[in-house]
């Protein structure tokens, strides 16, 4: 394409442009073209697709603190005192054979075990205080009974034929059921305690909203 330069007139009569300004001219003309060609063509293309970015996960919701529930233990208990009953018997049938040396070992043993099982028990749950009492429990109930079992069984003797070991009978038949007592009411009112419970695993499904449609996710702690 060529460019028409106009040409300038004095007087009268037409002067043609110098060849250097028609070189410019020229010049300036084919720079325009090819940045308007370049500008077509950088339009013409297509931009490459981003990568699709994914969609932020949301957060999975806290899980509230376990409530604390109530825990027996005290079967731990009767198991130690479950113990010191073998161990009476044994003593019983250690002095039936005349042993009496290892009778008393064992019957120490079995009272030891008795007196101290279940305060240990207690004190290993970190319950001082119920190790107090299970103590009150071992000794004053069972003190408690002989006590009643001997003036019952003074009262109830008094005209029997033979009333020396009367009283010492009743005595000892409610020190036993004295020793019961306290071990079932240590095990059924102080064996208990307040434990957290467990975390509940409870899954979570949630909707991923994506470009192309969406998807379900599922979330659970593990």
């Amino acid at each position: 394409m060529r460019a028409r330069i106009p040409r300038a007139v004095w007087g009268g009569t037409p002067i043609a442009p110098p060849p250097c300004v028609r070189l410019a001219s020229a010049a300036c003309i084919a720079t325009i073209g090819a940045l308007a060609l370049r500008a077509s063509a950088a339009a013409a293309q297509t931009p490459l697709d981003m990568p699709e970015q994914p969609p932020e996960t949301p957060p999975i919701a806290a899980t509230p603190p376990a409530p604390a529930e109530m825990r027996w233990y005290g079967w731990q208990t009767l198991v130690a005192d479950a113990g010191a009953v073998g161990l009476f018997g044994l003593a019983a049938f250690a002095g039936g054979d005349r042993d009496s040396t290892a009778a008393v070992a064992v019957g120490l043993i079995g009272l030891s075990t008795y007196l101290a099982g279940g305060p240990i028990i207690h004190a290993a749950h970190g319950h001082s205080g119920k190790a107090g009492i299970s103590v009150a429990l071992r000794v004053g109930l069972p003190v408690l009974a002989w006590a009643i079992g001997f003036g019952v069984g003074s009262n109830s003797c008094h005209y029997a034929y033979d009333h020396e070991g009367c009283p010492t009978d009743y005595a000892a038949v409610a020190t036993l059921f004295g020793v019961f007592a306290g071990v079932a009411l240590d095990a059924a009112l102080l064996g208990h305690e307040q434990a957290i419970a467990p975390p509940r695993n409870t899954p979570l499904v949630f909707f991923t909203p994506l470009r192309s449609g969406g998807g379900l996710s599922l979330a659970a702690r593990f």
